[in-house]
């Protein structure tokens, strides 16, 4: 939520053994684990227990609201390159998603892949394909118990930077302005429900699969059940939801990395504005 993911240095350095035990024993416990199996075998209850009898006991301590916004505007790396690199930028530019539990949660999941889910993407498309300007663009959206973080992550050079995102965002823009026509919403969905069924082949993929649901408080759906929600998704459920992703472009964050500090530059080019000049 736009921290330091690895933390501050001078946080760090005054972090003691007992705090960090405590927070151990506060969020890594067995009210807060949950044990998936899959493939041909099955384990009882009972079983189960005894193989997790030594898992140190805790009571999880509440977490904090999640708040959007925290620390500064941008995060920038400033490097010079080599004679011998090729100068580039990357950049990661997120503005607030939606939590885990939300009723558009499917429709976003659409929503994402048709603007940036891979090589048919409108992102590709409009940012690689017709104008060059990068070889990688995608967009993510990561669910939190309480918000979430909607992502486009690229890489160009940095004189073609602010053009990048200024059509990165305007793409996004027009998927919340006009419903996705009919062929384009098909492909995508198809597209996704394969990829899902093939990453849940197996048995470890399967388990993860699970774990991972029950993790973010999901429904525990079967591959297919989950499939039969992504094809029932509409194109105004698709156009809603990101009306609701581009409201948030006035909170957007951004890390990069560059030979110079443009943040200020690719912020206006977000928001779509023009620097006198």
């Amino acid at each position: 939520m736009s921290w330091s993911a690895a933390g501050f240095p001078w946080v760090i350095e005054k972090a003691t053994r007992d705090q960090l035990i405590d927070y151990h024993r506060s969020f890594y416990a067995p009210a807060s684990m949950c044990l998936t199996v899959a493939g041909g075998a099955g384990l009882e209850p009972d079983r189960a227990e005894a193989l997790l009898r030594d898992v140190p006991t805790a009571r999880p301590r509440p977490r904090a609201q999640a708040r959007w916004g925290q620390g500064d505007r941008y995060a920038a790396n400033v490097r010079l390159f080599t004679s011998s690199e090729e100068p580039q930028i990357k950049m990661a530019l997120a503005v607030p998603g939606i939590p885990t539990l939300d009723e558009d949660r499917t429709a976003l999941s659409v929503m994402t892949h048709i603007l940036g889910g891979g090589m048919s993407s409108r992102l590709f498309h409009t940012v690689r394909e017709r104008n060059g300007l990068a070889y990688s663009i995608f967009a993510h959206h990561e669910s939190l118990e309480d918000t979430g973080i909607f992502a486009i992550a690229t890489g160009t050079r940095p004189k073609d930077a602010a053009r990048t995102v200024r059509l990165s965002f305007g793409e996004l823009r027009k998927i919340a302005a006009r419903p996705v026509p009919a062929t384009e919403l098909a492909a995508a969905k198809s597209a996704m429900i394969g990829r899902l069924l093939r990453s849940t082949e197996t048995a470890m993929a399967s388990a993860r699969y699970y774990g991972g649901r029950w993790r973010a408080r999901l429904p525990l759906e079967t591959p297919d059940q989950r499939a039969e929600a992504i094809a029932g998704v509409t194109a105004p459920q698709v156009q809603r939801v990101a009306e609701r992703i581009a409201a948030g472009i006035e909170e957007v964050r951004l890390a990069f990395v560059g030979p110079s500090d443009q943040g200020e530059a690719l912020l206006d080019a977000a928001l779509d504005r023009r620097r006198a000049g």
